[in-house]
C-alpha cells in the first residue's frame, strides 16, 4: 500500500489546487481502507506513509534491466536500511549463476521445456525470468559478470571495503 502521489503544474494557484485534491483523495483512501480492514485510521495512516522495503532482488532486478543509476540507487538505499553487503553479493551471485544455469540450457535445448526447469534448481517462476533474460545474454557478458562477481567477492572477503567492492561490481554488471 502506497500513498497517492501525482504531478502538478501551472501557476501557483493551481498547484495550492492540485495539492488540496491529492491530500483529500488521500484521507478518502485511508478511511476506505481502515473501514474494510477494521483497523483504527491512525494505524492505516501510519502504514501507508511507511517506505515500501527494498529487497536484494530490487537490486538484482535493476542490474539485469542495465539501468546503473537505479542499480547505485537502490543499493544505497539499501546500504542505508542496514542490509549486508556481503549478503548482497550473495543475492547477486546467486542470480548470476542462475543465470550462467540457464544460459547453458539454452545452448544444450534452446526450447526447453517445463521438466527441463527443475535442472536449474530454482523456483520455476524464477527459471522462467531466468531463461528471458539468458536468452538475451552473450557469453562474453556472462563471463564478465561472473568474473565482476568473482573479483568483489576476492575484495570484499580480502579486507578490502565490502561496500565499495559492491559498488564496483554492481557498476560493472549493469552497464
Amino acid at each position: 500500500i502506497h500513498q497517492p502521489s501525482g504531478g502538478a503544474s501551472g501557476q501557483a494557484s493551481d498547484i495550492a489546487i492540485q495539492a488540496r485534491e491529492i491530500l483529500k483523495a488521500k484521507k478518502l483512501l485511508n478511511e476506505i481502507l481502515a473501514k474494510h480492514t477494521g483497523q483504527p485510521l491512525e494505524k492505516v495512516e501510519k502504514v501507508v506513509a511507511l517506505r515500501p522495503p527494498l529487497t536484494g532482488f530490487d537490486l538484482v532486478r535493476s542490474v539485469l534491466e542495465k539501468d546503473p543509476k537505479e542499480a547505485l540507487l537502490r543499493l544505497r538505499r539499501l546500504k542505508e536500511e542496514g542490509e549486508e553487503p556481503l549478503r548482497l553479493l550473495g543475492a547477486l551471485s546467486w542470480q548470476f549463476a542462475l543465470l550462467a544455469r540457464a544460459f547453458f540450457l539454452l545452448r544444450e535445448n534452446p526450447r526447453p521445456k517445463e521438466e527441463d526447469l527443475a535442472r536449474l534448481e530454482a523456483h520455476p517462476y524464477a527459471a522462467k525470468k531466468a531463461l528471458e533474460a539468458a536468452r538475451r545474454l552473450t557469453e562474453e557478458a556472462l563471463k564478465e559478470a561472473l568474473d565482476a562477481l568473482m573479483e568483489a567477492e576476492k575484495r570484499a572477503k580480502g579486507g578490502k571495503d565490502p561496500w565499495l567492492a559492491l559498488e564496483a561490481a554492481v557498476l560493472r554488471l549493469a552497464r
